[in-house]
């Protein structure tokens, strides 16, 4: 009789040979015993197979595919061959801290609302060395209205039930996780568990590095649903404007795109307010946090973007604080220097 685990780990393999022993060794060194470990090898053409052939624990389940179908079939495949009744994904190239596992189930099992959980991360490089932290800055009751704009998750970090996975599992496309994630949360609560509980790789090779342009183009696919989901239309030059908005903290943005990014946030708590999709006054505290954040990447340009901030964010009635606006005056005193 097989062993039925309480969580199955899935863990894509493609062009890894230099990080994946250091990736299966993270879930053979977890806290928590219970798991399965189900590795797809999406057709590697490196040395992966030979590194993950050394290992014999017989929670490790090798899945091959004869030909390369990408992360998201990858992924796909091992849910479908999975046993247990909570999935964690683990990229790998990425690294489980030892508690991650045991700290994630009983989040879930503490909050049977919940449908999936993520972690903040260590972010490493190449050589693994530490070089940040990404962590999430915002109340579990922001996530979901969060996503309308960017996608706070790291998919390596994430754990969900199995009765919460959306129709369909991963789409094919470069966004995939973020999709994945929306439409998982029409339906089930979301959360961070405030604690570094897994390493983040920063590598060269990866899709933020050679592919980031396609990756704005999907991501608008899932912006764009969840828009329409609750009653928003864009126009051409508002679909641009929202695209600027979610990846201000990559590409930076300007004082005036933080004043036109105002103008298009008063519309959808606007639209919001009428049909009530989200609780308004949740929505409003998630887009006074986008337009802070907007309005700090354009504090570059001066000491006048504080004031230029201020009637920006009474706009859309959540009018600053005075530890908002000498935090915004520092940060713009200092980035002039």
């Amino acid at each position: 009789m097989e062993r039925t685990p309480t969580i199955s780990v899935i863990m894509p393999v493609y062009k890894v040979e230099r990080y994946v022993a250091q990736s299966i060794q993270s879930v053979i060194d977890q806290s928590l015993t219970d798991w399965e470990l189900i590795v797809i090898d999406d057709a590697s053409p490196d040395g992966s197979a030979d590194v993950i052939a050394k290992f014999s624990d017989q929670r490790i389940r090798y899945i091959r595919h004869e030909k390369n179908k990408g992360n998201a079939e990858a992924r796909n495949t091992g849910i479908l061959a999975a046993r247990g009744n909570y999935i964690a994904l683990l990229d790998s190239d990425d690294v489980a801290l030892p508690n991650r596992l045991d700290e994630q189930l009983k989040h879930l099992e503490k909050n049977p609302d919940v449908g999936l959980v993520g972690t903040w991360a260590e972010l490493i490089d190449e050589s693994g060395k530490k070089i940040g932290l990404r962590d999430c800055p915002y109340p579990d009751s922001l996530l979901r209205p969060m996503l309308i704009f960017r996608n706070i998750f790291i998919t390596s970090s994430l754990m969900m039930r199995r009765d919460a996975l959306p129709p369909g599992l991963f789409k094919t496309m470069l966004a995939e996780d973020y999709d994945f994630i929306s439409r998982l949360a029409d339906n089930w609560q979301i959360a961070y568990i405030p604690n570094y509980l897994m390493q983040y790789r920063i590598n060269s090779q990866g899709l933020m590095g050679t592919r980031w342009q396609q990756i704005k183009i999907d991501a608008w696919l899932t912006q764009q649903r969840l828009l329409q989901q609750m009653g928003v239309s864009a126009s051409i030059a508002e679909a641009e404007l929202h695209k600027k908005i979610a990846h201000a903290v990559a590409d930076g943005n300007s004082s005036s795109e933080a004043q036109e990014a105002g103008r298009w946030l008063e519309k959808i708590l606007h639209t919001n307010e009428k049909y009530r999709w989200y609780d308004q006054a949740v929505l409003q505290n998630v887009c006074e946090e986008i337009l802070l954040s907007l309005w700090r990447g354009a504090a570059k340009e001066g000491i006048s973007t504080v004031f230029k901030a201020r009637t920006s964010l009474a706009e859309i009635g959540k009018p600053p604080s005075l530890g908002q606006l000498a935090r915004l005056a520092a940060r713009a005193l200092r980035t002039a220097q």
